[in-house]
């Protein structure tokens, strides 16, 4: 099920909460810069990550890092969606990637939550947050599209599409 809730993500009272980067560890815009306003453990775990990852920018794609927020129980997981990013209109956003992280997410709810303490709730009770319109405001991609990915992907979890007004 998707529901769309007004405001700012940060709220989100989910398991998780995803939210789409890029891959060359810049957090400058958009919800990224939000969480990473909220909890600069976040954009420091990214950046490690992008960092110590043994592979080029691009080969993190469809790939996550996965972000505890220990006073809340929560989970951020920053997706590697777009290699790049820029303000010029572009499109961004590799749908493929995007597809193949939900995809690997939706996998590893389980993992992340053994992981990180968290155990113990019906793994069919995950309840995850995304900015409404994701990969497509700083992305460039076509949000029809972008739905239907997360209603294919994400199709056995409660879904939050959280719509900021900036």
């Amino acid at each position: 099920m998707i529901k769309i809730i007004e405001g700012n993500i940060v709220n989100a009272k989910t398991d998780f909460i995803i939210h789409q980067v890029n891959c060359q560890g810049v957090m400058g815009s958009g919800v990224a810069k939000a969480l990473r306003d909220y909890d600069e453990g976040i954009y420091k775990h990214y950046r490690k990550f992008c960092e110590f990852c043994k592979f080029e920018p691009e080969e993190l794609l469809g790939t996550c890092d996965a972000y505890l927020l220990k006073d809340r129980g929560q989970i951020v997981l920053s997706l590697f969606a777009q290699n790049n990013y820029g303000y010029d209109g572009k499109q961004y956003t590799d749908l493929e990637a995007f597809r193949d992280g939900l995809r690997y997410i939706s996998q590893h709810f389980g993992v992340w939550r053994e992981k990180n303490g968290l155990e113990g709730k019906d793994l069919c009770r995950t309840s995850v947050a995304l900015p409404y319109k994701i990969g497509c405001v700083r992305g460039g991609a076509d949000w029809e599209v972008v739905y239907k990915i997360i209603e294919e992907e994400l199709k056995d979890y409660d879904v939050e599409l959280w719509r900021l007004d900036e």
